[in-house]
């Protein structure tokens, strides 16, 4: 249990542990609680003989270690990509989906792919805003995207990566020798002072075809 100190709203993670709130000067509407999420991507294993891609993401609503709150989002064999439509994307357009719902604070009124809620549970959530227990309102922030460089190239669409000679999204180190060999692991190599701001990184994605 943890102490619930004045001025602060005393509200219940889902393991049954208290988690103090501010609550903010009285009379003024407190704004939603702000969680970050965060996602990671890898190849794991084997399953039946072929590897199996697992999405897991981690957040402030659950306690524990990192192998204790990380909650698998789905699993997915690489054949599974193979028949019809990229299941693959499919399964990213949810996360996009479940993202986006949780950055607006509501329950989400229809399913990703615009269609109306069969279940029960889900048309009575439909538009209600995502409360705790004590109706402390709260809305999920995506904050980062983590895996090896294999799972980042391909679920981003990299174009510059290991098997090309401009090996780094992020710099531009080239497998050719010369001021931005790659290879150069010293700190005065010339790639290391070029690094690409993340907006012009954007950029450069948003411009591929």
């Amino acid at each position: 249990m943890l102490p619930v100190a004045a001025g602060t709203v005393a509200t219940t993670s889902s393991d049954g542990a208290t988690l103090p709130v501010a609550a903010g000067p009285p009379g003024i509407a407190r704004r939603p609680l702000r969680m970050p999420i965060g996602m990671h991507g890898d190849d794991a294993g084997a399953h039946a003989g072929e590897k199996v891609l697992v999405l897991t993401w981690g957040s402030l609503t659950s306690n524990g270690s990192p192998l204790d709150s990380r909650l698998v989002f789905t699993l997915l064999r690489h054949s599974e990509s193979l028949f019809g439509a990229n299941v693959e994307d499919q399964a990213y357009d949810v996360l996009v989906w479940s993202l986006r719902a949780l950055a607006q604070g509501f329950h989400p009124r229809r399913a990703h792919d615009g269609s109306d809620f069969t279940d029960p549970r889900r048309l009575e959530l439909a538009g209600a805003p995502l409360v705790l227990e004590g109706g402390v309102r709260v809305v999920g922030v995506f904050r980062e995207l983590r895996g090896d460089w294999k799972y980042l190239k391909e679920v981003l669409h990299l174009q510059q990566h290991y098997l090309r000679n401009n090996v780094c999204h992020k710099c531009p180190a080239t497998k050719k020798e010369g001021p931005n060999f790659f290879a150069d692991f010293r700190r005065c190599a010339g790639h290391r002072g070029k690094l690409r701001t993340h907006h012009a990184w954007a950029h450069e994605q948003r411009a591929q075809a």
